[in-house]
C-alpha cells in the first residue's frame, strides 16, 4: 500500500516515502537475579514455656425426668395338648398306630411317654418265583423324664422295643412254607438310662455329664446279652484354653449259646483345646482297652481337630485326625440286618487310623452346606453274606483289613417356613486285603428329602433314597475255594406324603411309596414292596 504525505515548513522539501509496514515498538527482554539472600544464623534461641491449670468444679443444674416404662406385647403362648394319636392302615395289610403323651409347659420338670407298632403282611415275590405273605413287625414303648434343678439337671428313660421279622430270602429250590416256625425271628430289648450334667453358664465352672446306661436284648432262639455302658465326661476352661476328657467302661455278658466270654472295653480319652479369634483346635488321644475271649489288646488312636472360620461362617475349612474301637454287639448287628443267623457273633472293628477333611457353611442364612473326604484304615471290616452251609436265607460275615476311601456332599435348605430341603450325597470306595468284593456295600447312596408348608394347611413331603450297585456272595459253585457273585441292580426309591389339616386338631394323611412300583434287593434274595400307600388320620387333645 502506497502514502503520499506532504509537509510544509520554512522550506519546501519534496520526497517521496515508501512504507512497507505498521510501526511495531519493540521491548528487549530483562534479565532477574532469581537468588534469594540466605542468612546464617549461629545461634538459636528455644524459648522455655511453662504453665498450670487450675481446675475448678462447676456446678451444672440438671434434673432426670421421670419417664414411663415402655409397655410391650407379649407373644402369645400356643395352645398345648398333651395327647398325639397317628392311626392308619396299608396296602401291604399294614396297621399303623402312634400314641404320644407330654407334660404341659413346667419350667423344671419334663416327661413324656410313646407307643408305637407297625406291622405288615404283603405279599412279597421270592426267588422260587412264588408270591407269599411276609409278617413283619415293630412295637416301642417308653417313658422319659428330665428334671432341672439351679445348677444341673437328672434325666432318665425306660424303653422297650419288639421285632418280629421272617427269614423269607429262600433260594430258588425253596417248597416248603416261610410260615414255618423256624424261619420266624422275635427279638425283644429292655433298656433303662440315668443321666446326670451340669448346667453352668459360666465358662470357670467345671462342667460335666454322666450316663449309665443299661440294655437287654434277646431274641427267639434263647441267644440274649446284657450290656452295662457307663460314661462320664467333663471340662474346665483355663486362662486361654480348655481342658477336658471322657472315660467309658462297657461291659457286654452273653449267653451260654452265644458266646461263653464277656467283652469288657475300657477308654480313656484326655484333650486339650485352643482357639482364637477366627479357629478352633482340639488335640488329645483315645486309649482303649479291649478284653474278649481271653485276649486283652490296648489300643491308642490319636486325636485331632482344626477349623478355620474365613468369611464370618460362611466358610469354614476343617481337618479331623482320629481312630476308635467299633463294638459289634448282637443287638447292633441285628439292627443293622435283622435276617443275620441267630446268635451271630461278630468281632470289634479296629478302625486304626482316620482322616478327614473338608469345607462347611453357608451360602445365605437359609442355605448351608458341608463337603468333606475321608481316609480310614480299618481292621476286622465285617461284610454281610448268606450263610449257605447251614440256612441260606440267613447272613453270616466275612471279615478283612481296608483301605477306604469316602467323599460326602450336604445341602441344607430352609429357605422359609413354608419350604425345607436336604439332600446327602456319598460315595465310598474299599481296597481289600483278602475278599474280592465288600459284599452288599453300595458304592454310592443318595438322599433327598423336602416339605412344602401351604398356609398351615396343606403339607407336601417327598423322598428319594438312591443306592448304588451292590456284590452277593453266591457260594463257591461246588468248588472249594472259588469265589462267585451276583450283582444287585441299582434302586430309586420315591415316596410322597400328603397331609391336610382340617383344623389344628385332626388331620388327614396319606403316604405313597416306592412310586416307581419297581421290587429290589434291600439285601440278597430279599425283594421289598412294590408301590404301596398308607392312609390314616391324626388327632391331638
Amino acid at each position: 500500500m502506497l502514502f503520499a504525505f506532504t509537509s510544509f515548513g520554512q522550506s519546501s522539501i519534496d520526497k517521496e516515502v515508501q512504507v512497507v509496514r505498521a510501526y511495531e515498538p519493540v521491548l528487549s527482554d530483562a534479565f532477574k537475579i532469581n537468588q534469594l539472600p540466605v542468612i546464617s544464623d549461629t545461634m538459636k534461641l528455644v524459648p522455655k514455656l511453662s504453665y498450670s491449670i487450675f481446675s475448678k468444679v462447676t456446678n451444672t443444674q440438671f434434673r432426670v425426668s421421670p419417664m414411663p416404662a415402655a409397655k410391650l406385647i407379649g407373644e402369645p403362648v400356643t395352645l398345648l395338648n398333651p395327647f398325639f394319636v397317628k392311626a392308619g392302615f396299608g396296602t401291604t395289610l399294614s396297621p399303623l398306630l402312634e400314641v404320644y403323651y407330654g407334660n404341659l409347659r413346667q419350667a423344671d420338670l419334663n416327661y413324656s411317654a410313646y407307643f408305637r407298632h407297625f406291622s405288615s403282611a404283603g405279599k412279597v415275590k421270592l426267588d422260587n418265583g412264588s408270591k407269599k405273605r411276609v409278617v413283619q413287625s415293630e412295637t416301642a414303648a417308653g417313658v422319659n423324664g428330665k428334671k432341672i434343678f439351679k445348677t444341673y439337671a437328672f434325666e432318665a428313660s425306660l424303653d422297650y422295643n419288639r421285632n418280629r421279622a421272617t427269614f423269607y430270602g429262600v433260594d430258588p429250590t425253596f417248597t416248603g412254607s416261610i410260615e414255618d416256625d423256624t424261619l420266624k425271628q422275635v427279638a425283644n430289648r429292655f433298656g433303662v438310662e440315668l443321666g446326670l450334667y451340669s448346667l453352668y453358664t459360666d465358662s470357670t465352672h467345671f462342667n460335666y455329664r454322666g450316663r449309665v446306661g443299661y440294655t437287654y436284648f434277646s431274641d427267639k432262639f434263647s441267644m440274649s446279652e446284657n450290656n452295662l455302658d457307663v460314661t462320664f465326661s467333663g471340662n474346665q476352661f483355663l486362662k486361654t484354653e480348655r481342658v477336658g476328657g471322657e472315660i467309658q467302661i462297657m461291659h457286654i455278658a452273653k449267653s451260654s449259646d452265644l458266646s461263653k466270654d464277656p467283652n469288657t472295653v475300657f477308654r480313656l480319652s484326655p484333650w486339650i483345646g485352643l482357639f482364637g479369634p477366627d479357629w478352633r483346635a482340639r488335640a488329645g488321644a483315645n486309649f482303649v482297652s479291649n478284653s474278649w475271649g481271653g485276649k486283652n489288646d490296648v489300643y491308642i488312636y490319636p486325636l485331632g481337630e482344626l477349623s478355620y472360620d474365613v468369611i464370618g461362617h460362611y466358610f469354614i475349612p476343617y481337618i479331623n485326625i482320629g481312630g476308635h474301637l467299633e463294638v459289634n454287639s448282637y443287638e447292633k448287628i441285628f439292627k443293622e440286618n435283622p435276617y443275620v443267623s441267630p446268635g451271630l457273633n461278630v468281632m470289634n472293628t479296629n478302625h486304626k487310623f482316620s482322616f478327614e477333611g473338608g469345607l462347611k457353611g453357608k451360602f445365605s442364612s437359609s442355605v448351608s452346606f458341608n463337603i468333606a473326604g475321608s481316609y480310614s484304615l480299618s481292621d476286622s471290616l465285617y461284610f454281610f453274606v448268606n450263610d449257605f452251609s447251614t440256612n441260606p436265607s440267613t447272613f453270616g460275615v466275612v471279615y478283612d483289613n481296608a483301605q477306604v476311601t469316602h467323599f460326602f456332599g450336604e445341602l441344607v435348605v430352609g429357605v422359609s417356613h413354608s419350604f425345607s430341603l436336604i439332600g446327602r450325597g456319598e460315595v465310598t470306595r474299599y481296597k481289600l486285603d483278602r475278599i474280592s468284593k465288600p459284599w452288599q456295600k453300595p458304592p454310592w447312596a443318595v438322599t433327598v428329602s423336602s416339605l412344602f408348608n401351604l398356609k398351615d394347611k396343606i403339607y407336601i413331603k417327598a423322598s428319594l433314597v438312591g443306592v448304588g450297585e451292590r456284590f452277593a456272595y453266591t457260594g463257591d459253585g461246588g468248588t472249594p475255594g472259588a469265589i462267585t457273585s451276583v450283582k444287585l441292580d441299582p434302586s430309586i426309591d420315591l415316596s410322597v406324603g400328603l397331609e391336610y389339616r382340617l383344623s389344628k386338631t385332626f388331620s388327614v394323611f396319606a403316604d405313597f411309596n416306592n412310586i416307581a412300583g419297581g421290587s429290589y434287593y434291600q439285601w440278597y434274595r430279599y425283594s421289598t414292596y412294590g408301590f404301596n400307600a398308607l392312609a390314616g388320620v391324626t388327632l391331638s387333645f
